[in-house]
């Protein structure tokens, strides 16, 4: 991928994630589709129309994707493969493409953008949704959410969906599903 130097920081950023994904290659480009997709104020994803420096992972008519049927319909598989060959290799195929969504919050946080402009950029209908979304994913709302550099969230991404025990992260997918 031809990448802008100025263009790299949110892609550069999130590709320790990316690149901790077990598999399978559908899984991944799944995943790349969705943290690459284009998101109007978040610095590497926000490229002008006429930006050709970039190749764009998934570009959505002004629709954001999140779900894994959005994943499966972009790559031409079964929404039922992508989750089961998740499963397989042990983790959760919805949990990782809430923590990318998630990581797109963050960035846009960090980018001073504010918080219902956020959330429609996100695909949500309102911030009620975003701040449901934010505490089931970790258990606090958005205000109560730590200042802390967008590593420290891209580690606890890798933790949460690929390396916590198996338990744990079922009952994360229940309470954020």
């Amino acid at each position: 991928m031809a990448t802008d130097p100025a263009c790299a920081t949110f892609i550069e950023e999130v590709r320790p994630f990316l690149e901790a994904c077990p598999g399978p290659a559908v899984a991944r480009a799944g995943l790349r589709h969705a943290a690459l997709q284009r998101v109007k104020g978040i610095t590497g994803l926000d490229a002008r129309a006429d930006d050709s420096s970039i190749e764009w992972a998934a570009v959505s008519e002004g629709r954001y994707l999140h779900t894994i049927n959005d994943m499966a319909e972009r790559l031409g598989c079964s929404a039922a493969h992508l989750s089961e060959s998740a499963r397989r290799r042990g983790y959760h195929y919805s949990l990782a493409l809430r923590w990318i969504r998630f990581l797109h919050f963050v960035s846009l946080r960090t980018n001073r953008c504010p918080t219902d402009e956020a959330a429609w950029r996100l695909g949500f209908n309102d911030v009620a949704g975003l701040t449901r979304f934010v505490a089931a994913l970790h258990g606090r709302t958005v205000s109560q959410l730590p200042s802390v550099p967008f590593a420290f969230w891209v580690r606890r991404a890798i933790e949460d969906v690929y390396l916590g025990s198996p338990g744990k992260r079922a009952r994360t997918e229940t309470l954020a599903g």
